[in-house]
């Protein structure tokens, strides 16, 4: 999965180039290119808007839009609070696991961060380094929270295929009869994910393998003056890979805790899969049964994520409308997948953004209280 290509390369060397709460490249005299990330999907939505309430059709696309269900949109705000908190959790038990005492609340504070910045940042990019950095600052060692954020991207990508896999074959007439149309796109971008999780799975159990393609960046980088000393940080890099194979190591001996990883990954894709299920509800209807609906989103999200635009911004709402468009009635595709992209990519914006404003408030308190 390209949303999660660089996971290796971020949660390594995330640490070893964010300074001072910014990614590389996010100076202070640049602050308007962190704005523009932002206008992106901003911009793409209003586009949207625009375009889909400009239609013959609108009056009936916005009375179905005001028939949905509350009970199932709070249905669908479950599953997104459960995919969130269920996130933060597993960044605590792993953290603890390592001896790390992480309270609930910052592990919260982390995995917002890390939303925000995957949601601005192309292919998602800018997460792991963020959340590797936040969990540094409260005290976890960052091979500690390097492993951490790993773990948890790695094990919703394992789980999210095997899953998607088995609600495939539970009910393969249905979806393939749906998704007709692009069948072949489909199969390309579940072998390309599966690919993908077979080298992840490597990565997790060898890091060492990826060591010298990593190196070779830093030191490229140096070569064009991106990268300030890059043989001190080559060296420090590999200090972080010795802790990062040790730690995996470890985890490998634990069953206790890759079970709990296994069981969080599987609850966290259920919950971010079941929210187009309950959407689809309600708009008043149920045609679909619960595994065709929810296997065509991961489907959906397999493919649609290997566009690397800020939260895939266009290939999801595209997607939506090509694998989702026969499930949902006409009428109702566009207004659904109004409400979908919310719960699954604006919300999170919106949670993240106040989060990181919230903390940028609370230090500067604490700065100003420090002076006095």
């Amino acid at each position: 999965m390209v949303y999660y290509t660089w996971t290796g390369y971020d949660c390594l060397i995330g640490r070893l180039m964010v300074k001072d709460g910014r990614l590389p490249g996010m100076k202070t005299s640049r602050w308007y290119r962190w704005i523009g990330s932002i206008l992106f999907p901003v911009a793409s939505l209003a586009l949207l808007v625009v375009l889909g309430f400009t239609a013959e059709d609108v009056h009936l696309a916005w009375n179905a839009l005001l028939r949905v269900s509350p009970r199932y949109l709070a249905a669908a705000a479950c599953c997104w609070c459960l995919y969130v908190g269920i996130r933060a959790l597993a960044l605590v038990v792993f953290c603890r696991f390592q001896g790390c005492s992480l309270k609930y609340g910052g592990a919260l504070y982390v995995t917002f961060i890390g939303l925000f910045y995957s949601g601005i940042t192309p292919a998602a990019t800018g997460g792991q380094p963020m959340q590797v950095y936040e969990l540094t600052k409260r005290g976890a060692h960052a091979s500690v929270g390097t492993s951490a954020v790993a773990v948890e991207t790695a094990g919703f990508q394992f789980l999210l295929v095997i899953l998607a896999t088995c609600f495939w074959l539970a009910c393969q007439g249905t979806i393939s009869a749906t998704i007709s149309v692009a069948k072949w796109v489909l199969i390309g971008g579940f072998a390309l994910n599966l690919v993908w999780t077979v080298f992840l799975a490597i990565v997790l159990a060898k890091g060492a393998w990826i060591a010298r393609p990593v190196e070779w960046t830093l030191r490229m980088l140096g070569r064009a003056r991106l990268l300030r000393n890059p043989e001190h940080r080559v060296d420090r890099f590999r200090e972080y890979v010795a802790e990062y194979e040790a730690i995996s190591d470890q985890m490998f001996k634990r069953p206790t805790l890759m079970i709990l990883c296994a069981l969080m990954s599987g609850a966290q894709v259920l919950a971010y899969m079941s929210m187009v299920y309950f959407i689809y509800r309600g708009f008043g209807w149920s045609a679909a049964p619960y595994g065709v609906v929810t296997g065509i989103q991961m489907l959906l999200y397999l493919v649609a994520s290997m566009v690397p635009t800020p939260g895939a911004t266009g290939a999801q709402e595209g997607s939506f409308y090509v694998f989702l468009g026969k499930v949902f009635p006409e009428s109702s595709v566009f207004p659904a997948m109004l409400v979908w992209r919310f719960f699954t990519y604006y919300l999170m914006l919106i949670a993240g953004a106040a989060t990181l404003l919230a903390g940028m408030v609370r230090m500067r308190g604490r700065r100003a209280a420090s002076t006095d």
